[in-house]
């Protein structure tokens, strides 16, 4: 995945979500290498980290200049939060019927960040800079 057209236009934010395009490719290389077991526990402490971060810095963004959208972003950044800690979960007690279950949760991983980006940071961290920088 490139970072092409993902900026906000906004440092703090722009530099949280280049991280995470940086973590999606990462994790695709060992998918790739059959490495996800090494790195697994390294994305999803990064997802904390991320979700924690990121999601605080926009929140503060969005209440101090009057962002009409406050609610919404919140409840995406509330969802994500929500599938990074089902996603630990996973990781603590995996599923015995998985043949592999680090494969498993790296795709699951993999598939939670793309989404993000396409879905969110594509769409609402881009309309969030619009109104940041107006």
């Amino acid at each position: 995945m490139e970072w092409t057209d993902l900026s906000t236009g906004v440092k703090t934010i722009d530099e949280h979500n280049r991280r995470l395009v940086n973590m999606i490719n990462k994790l695709v290389a060992a998918i790739k290498e059959q490495a996800c077991k090494y790195i697994i526990g390294d994305v999803i402490s990064f997802l904390e980290e991320y979700g924690a971060n990121h999601c605080v810095a926009e929140e503060v963004y969005m209440l101090y200049c009057g962002y009409p959208e406050y609610l919404l972003h919140k409840a995406q950044h509330n969802k994500f939060i929500d599938d990074v800690i089902e996603l630990k979960k996973e990781s603590l007690n995996p599923d015995p019927g998985r043949k592999c279950a680090s494969y498993e949760l790296s795709v699951e991983a993999n598939r939670l960040m793309t989404d993000w980006v396409l879905d969110h940071i594509a769409n609402e961290d881009k309309k969030l800079g619009v109104f940041l920088n107006e």
